[in-house]
């Protein structure tokens, strides 16, 4: 199993409790319970043809809001997918994507989609929720939303936030969490990285109570998975 070292400002100093929300490997997220059950609102940045994670909290919580960005989430997105499936027999896939076409459907009944990247000139009348929870995995784009997300830190309870490239975006990723209210209490690192573009996964929570206890990956083996059933998890160091 591959070792990857990080910096201490990006490695949670203390235990908090956590559970596992949306897929089993890639995305999925792990969250504190108390941050999701004080929210009201979820934005989402970066769902692709998987939207677990917000299907889940949907069904599971009394969110009043979903509001969703994904330029490329559509029936041909979907579609592309099942023909892949196809190509390859893939049976198994076949299937999941046969059923994405009816999910999609509900999944944006119950949500506000825009099939466009994040705008926050959209969403201007949501943010007066004092109560949001926000998810942000935008294969690169994250570092030009930092500003948005500390202007209005105040109203997060919960971020969780992929930084892609980190070598060569450590001091904005530095300069962020420095300047970032909320408490890092998670960090895993994506298993597609490769050595010279390492992909880091955060949750920050505003609510968590945290332990007295260290924080170690190791103790979260039952519910934090690499991201392919057939990787295995990098090593923190």
């Amino acid at each position: 199993m591959n070792k990857i070292a990080l910096p201490n400002f990006l490695v949670p100093k203390y235990k908090t409790k956590l559970l596992r929300f949306g897929s089993k490997f890639d995305g999925g997220y792990l969250l504190n319970e108390t941050d999701i059950s004080k929210s009201d609102t979820l934005i989402s940045l970066g769902i692709h043809e998987n939207w677990d994670f917000e299907n889940e909290l949907h069904e599971k919580y009394n969110l009043k809001k979903i509001i969703l960005f994904d330029p490329e989430t559509s029936y041909l997105l979907i579609f592309t997918y099942l023909i892949k499936s196809i190509i390859k027999l893939n049976f198994r896939n076949i299937i999941l994507y046969f059923k994405k076409f009816n999910e999609f459907k509900i999944l944006k009944s119950y949500s506000i989609f825009f099939k466009k990247k994040f705008d926050k000139n959209l969403i201007l009348d949501f943010i007066n929720s004092k109560n949001i929870l926000l998810k942000v995995d935008i294969e690169g784009d994250e570092y030009k939303n930092l500003d948005f997300i500390l202007d209005n830190q105040d109203s997060i309870n919960c971020l969780v936030i992929e930084f892609h490239d980190i070598d060569n975006n450590f001091k904005q990723i530095k300069k962020f969490i420095a300047k970032f209210k909320l408490k890092l209490i998670h960090t895993h690192i994506n298993t597609f990285s490769k050595k010279d573009n390492v992909a880091i996964e955060l949750t920050f929570s505003k609510h968590a109570n945290i332990s007295v206890e260290k924080w170690t990956q190791f103790s979260l083996d039952k519910i934090d998975f690499p991201n392919h059933a057939r990787h295995k998890n990098f090593i923190i160091i």
